[in-house]
């Protein structure tokens, strides 16, 4: 956890003072698909006709690779076993 002293005008109690930043050591997903990514702003903007905001503030969802659905199901199941394992019920 990194604690910033960040000013701001909103009261503290809506508002945490710290960031998290997780990290992980990765590999290859497989099998991966390529999916668009976006964004709450683009998409209200696509919603009420206003494409020429998207343009100019270059908003348009782009393709990235991701792990599939499948694969991602699997990994939590395995996970799941690993906590049985472990007896971490938690």
């Amino acid at each position: 956890m990194i604690k910033t002293n960040i000013a701001s005008n909103i009261p503290t109690n809506f508002m945490i003072n710290h960031i998290i930043v997780e990290t992980n050591v990765t590999y290859r997903a497989f099998p991966c698909e390529e999916l668009n990514v976006s964004n709450y702003i683009t998409k209200y903007l696509e919603q009420n006709n206003l494409e020429e905001l998207i343009l100019t503030y270059d908003l348009m969802p782009f393709p990235i690779k991701v792990q599939t659905i499948e694969r991602t199901f699997i990994d939590k199941i395995f996970a799941i076993c690993d906590y049985h394992e472990m007896g971490n019920y938690n």
